[in-house]
């Protein structure tokens, strides 16, 4: 029988550290540990080039903490419908929302065709990033190709939420133009090289249509160059010409 002492004085204990102290990190392990059992989904995801807050969210997305109309019917938050806010025909779970919706879709087989590859079924979130891995890249390639799939995916939340709360209507176009737009610039930044270098590095090979779209997008937002004057300097750089 256990013993209750009048002067001891209650405390808190955190049980995920040994010491019973709270602490960020101790949280993160719990949660990854718990949910990353499809073999390195978390540790892919936290070596792909993009901006920290991108991951962030990205991180939330696999996990299933965004609140969705779903989740937050779940927990009370709201009472009306849980249909999702860009189609409007089936409930807005997180499966639903980034991968079967109509919209997110439309930004994947945008995504698919722009780099010239097959489009692949995923049974769920996680299994899609899994599969978002082009073989014929390096693993350095390949961490900016995942930073891409961490950018379509926060994009297609911010959609959502201009959807919800800015009464936009929903455009998946908007949405992958964003993506290969963030994307591009934080990469421009981070590696400080021309153009053409970064695109050399991560599409080797790939024929000039595949890539124009995306040097009229980001010259056309920079002002910075022609597009006629990028697409030379790309074709240069990739094919020596």
């Amino acid at each position: 029988m256990t013993s209750m002492s009048k002067e001891a004085q209650d405390h808190l204990i955190w049980r995920g550290d040994p010491k019973g102290m709270f602490t960020v990190k101790s949280a993160y392990s719990i949660l990854t540990n718990h949910v990353d059992t499809s073999g390195g989904v978390f540790s892919n995801l936290w070596q792909a080039r993009a901006k920290p807050k991108v991951l962030t969210t990205a991180w939330r997305i696999l996990l299933d903490r965004v609140p969705t109309r779903v989740n937050l019917v779940r927990r009370g938050v709201i009472a009306n419908s849980t249909l999702c806010s860009l189609c409007n025909l089936s409930e807005e779970t997180s499966q639903h929302f980034f991968l079967d919706c109509v919209f997110a879709q439309r930004v994947w087989s945008r995504c698919y065709r722009w780099i010239s590859v097959l489009e692949a079924q995923n049974k769920d979130i996680q299994n899609h990033l899994m599969n978002f891995h082009l073989i014929h890249l390096s693993n350095k390639q390949n961490q900016v190709w995942l930073g891409l799939w961490a950018t379509i995916v926060s994009c297609i939340w911010d959609q959502r939420n201009l959807v919800v709360y800015k009464e936009r209507v929903p455009d998946d176009d908007e949405i992958f133009q964003n993506a290969q737009l963030h994307s591009w610039l934080w990469l421009k930044h981070m590696v400080a090289v021309s153009s053409s270098s970064v695109l050399s590095m991560l599409f080797p090979g790939q024929r000039m249509y595949n890539i124009t779209g995306y040097l009229e997008l980001w010259s056309a937002y920079c002002g910075m160059v022609s597009v006629k004057g990028v697409a030379a300097e790309t074709k240069r750089s990739m094919y020596g010409k």
